[in-house]
This record gives C-alpha cells, structure tokens and sequence, in this order.
C-alpha cells in the first residue's frame, strides 16, 4: 500500500491554529494533490482563519477551511455533519491528525487535582474527543479494508506548551522544562513534523504501532 502524499485528500487536523498542528498542515499541503481539501480545527476562529488564508497564497490549488471546535465539548454530531459534508468531494484517500490536547491545570500538584469541572473537562479534550472523532471517521469509512492507524510521539518541543510548563508554579515540573532548553534537547516544530513525513512516505509502518522521533 502505498502512501497518500500525492493524492487527492481530505486532510483533517485538530489543534490547527498554531505550534505542531499548524505546521503538519504546512508540511503535508506540500505532499498532497491539488484539488485536496484541508481542515483546521481548533477553538481559536480568528487564528484559523488567518491560517486559511495564508496557506490558500501559498497552496492556491488546495481547498483550506476552517472548523471551530472546542475539543470539550465537541461531540460525534458535529464530526459526522462535518465529514460527510467534505467526503462529498470523493477524495482519495482520507486523513485524520489528532494533535489537539491540553495540559491541564499545571499549577496544581496531582494529588491536589480535586476539581470535577476541570477534570472532566481535561479527560473530555484529551480522552473522550480523540475517541468520538475517530469513531466518526471510521464509522464512515467502514466499508474501506485499508484504514491505517499511527502513533506518533513527536518528541520534546519547543511550542507554547513548553512555555506553560516552565512557567507553571509547581518547582520540579517547571525545573524539568528549563533544563530541557537549558541543554539543547528540544526540537522545533519543523523537525518532528519532517520526521512524521518520511515515516508516512516510507509507510512500512504496522497499523496501530507506537513510533516515537527518535525511534530509528
């Protein structure tokens, strides 16, 4: 089986307005046939809009949309209304990139999380909405035997969540992230989502398996 880099797709990717969302849409628009259809989602409209219409300069042949979505409250109605309004587009293959997530209330030690609203608001972005948008998708492509399925750890980055750990009032959390630009051992958006695109060009990967960036 070979990749879809050169197909015609519907490309969807969650945590789109910025940091590694942004760029894997940046990278994979590259890859991908004119006549594809790009979704970002993410909560923030006005940053996915101005990412829309940067990305439509450079990829005037691709179709960028935005998708506003709160990943705690997003349910499978709003997935499924927006899946089979773009599979109307009969793409060739489709893609589905969960990046979306959230840190939590990182100022608060774990055995003090005791707030219900903010933990259930954490497991619903982080549990519950990978889960609801990939019973969506497959749900709608069950009658295609070549669903493929990848894991990818993108290793320590250096993105706005790195900047909430260093920041966050919990000593040896904030610590650990210091140290990890301190020493040079964090990697840019750029290199991670590179990494991701040789290992989907290469596609010798098993379907369900874990790969992090420095797995070799």
């Amino acid at each position: 089986m070979k990749s879809f880099f050169n197909n015609r797709v519907l490309l969807l990717v969650t945590g789109a307005s910025r940091g590694l969302g942004l760029e894997i849409v940046m990278q994979l628009s590259a890859k991908i046939a004119n006549g594809s259809v790009v979704v970002l989602a993410a909560r923030d409209k006005e940053k996915l809009d101005i990412n829309c219409a940067n990305l439509k300069k450079t990829f005037p042949e691709i179709m960028f949309e935005s998708f506003v979505s709160d990943n705690a409250t997003a349910t499978y109605a709003d997935y499924e209304k927006l899946l089979n309004e773009k599979l109307k587009c009969a793409p060739e293959a489709v893609v589905v990139i969960h990046n979306a997530g959230s840190l939590g209330n990182t100022n608060v030690q774990l055995s003090e999380q005791n707030n219900l609203d903010e933990l259930a608001s954490y497991f619903a972005a982080n549990v519950h909405h990978p889960m609801v948008l990939s019973s969506a998708v497959i749900t709608l492509a069950k009658d295609n035997p070549e669903i493929r399925i990848l894991q990818y750890s993108p290793g320590p980055l250096e993105t706005d969540m790195m900047t909430e750990l260093r920041n966050c009032k919990i000593g040896s959390v904030s610590s650990m992230a210091k140290n990890l630009r301190e020493k040079g051992i964090l990697l840019n958006t750029r290199q991670t989502v590179e990494k991701l695109c040789d290992i989907i060009d290469k596609n010798a990967f098993e379907s369900g398996a874990h790969i992090d960036y420095y797995d070799r």
